[in-house]
């Protein structure tokens, strides 16, 4: 079978070159961690109160950004824009809503 065979020497070039494989392995084990930090920032945020949720979202966003490169200033900025977008944006857009709903009976 020619995949078999395919994937066989696929396998077989990625073990005789040993940095390769560290690469591959050890980009995946990266980001296994980065993941896990996430979950854990992501945990601690969902048991606190609300600003304080706020806050650590917009800081863990903007270490993040710093992380990969990005400078303090737009990280920030960066990380503010995005929470105003996901987050006050379609609770304003949602009372508007509500209120018109209320205002032609529907609710």
């Amino acid at each position: 079978m020619p995949v078999v065979r395919d994937a066989t020497g696929a396998f077989r070039s990625l073990l005789e070159t040993p940095r390769r494989a560290l690469n591959l392995l050890g980009s995946n084990i990266l980001a296994r961690l980065i993941l896990a930090i996430v979950l854990v920032l992501i945990l601690v945020g969902m048991g606190s109160p609300i600003p304080l949720a706020t806050a650590l979202a917009v800081v863990v966003l903007t270490a993040g950004l710093m992380a990969v490169g990005v400078d303090e200033n737009t990280a920030f900025a960066a990380a503010v824009i995005y929470r105003v977008v996901t987050f006050y944006l379609p609770s304003a857009v949602g009372w508007f809503a509500v209120r018109w709903e209320e205002h032609r009976g529907y609710l």
